[in-house]
């Protein structure tokens, strides 16, 4: 099984940054969070009515694209690049990375598989995108990968700084609910929590090293 990446590309917000706050204060919670990347991995089955033909697969992929630009727009902190030494993240509007792939299986064989070689499953997650304190490296990294059959793989990596299991379920159900019924049926998010739990200087207590990436990677036992 080999997994080619065929493109990789910043998606950025729909709309400009003089729509929302040019920074993200983190709250206290926010620090205590791992400075890692979290990864989630989703698998679909094709529709009935999918055409593996290169314009069906382009026009499915196009509309990917075009939902998460939307979502971002909403989700304005996960576009932007974290500033370590003060604690926010800068709201510029840079975009998450966004990786295109093709796998040379079907989805029904590799699900098949996956349950003896637990591995497999990394080479449908980005990895490759650094460290999540620096300021090069997008808050949202993701990999959308095409099975032979039409199924896709689609694994997103999010920065733990800013993001825990509550708000990348709430960015994951934002951007399917603009993909497949529009960006008016997405319910607007809250990010409000700093002001309620403003972050602290926390220099003395808590000195957590980064951690390594690759270490948050499946392994077969």
């Amino acid at each position: 099984m080999k997994v080619h990446i065929l493109s990789r590309e910043l998606i950025k917000p729909s709309s400009p940054s003089p729509n929302h706050p040019p920074t993200y204060k983190l709250s206290f919670f926010d620090q205590l969070a791992p400075p890692v990347h979290t990864p989630l991995l989703f698998f679909y089955t094709a529709s009935a009515d999918f055409s593996k033909e290169p314009a069906g697969s382009h026009e499915r992929l196009e509309r990917l694209k075009k939902s998460l630009s939307e979502t971002l727009t909403l989700f304005y902190p996960q576009a932007g690049r974290f500033v370590k030494d003060d604690l926010l993240v800068d709201c510029n509007d840079q975009g998450a990375e966004f990786l295109e792939a093709r796998v040379n299986v079907g989805l029904m064989d590799f699900l098949s598989e996956a349950p003896n070689n637990l591995e497999l499953l990394n080479r449908f997650v980005p990895w490759d995108f650094g460290a999540a304190t620096s300021a090069a490296t997008p808050m949202v990294v993701i990999q959308v990968t095409a099975f032979e059959c039409g199924g896709l793989a689609v694994g997103v990596q999010t920065s733990h700084i800013i993001a825990d299991a509550f708000t990348n379920s709430a960015f994951i159900h934002a951007w399917a609910t603009a993909s497949r019924s529009g960006i008016a049926a997405v319910n607007r998010p809250w990010f409000e929590l700093p002001s309620l739990f403003p972050s602290r200087d926390l220099s003395a207590v808590l000195n957590v090293p980064p951690c390594k990436v690759a270490e948050a990677k499946v392994r077969s036992s």
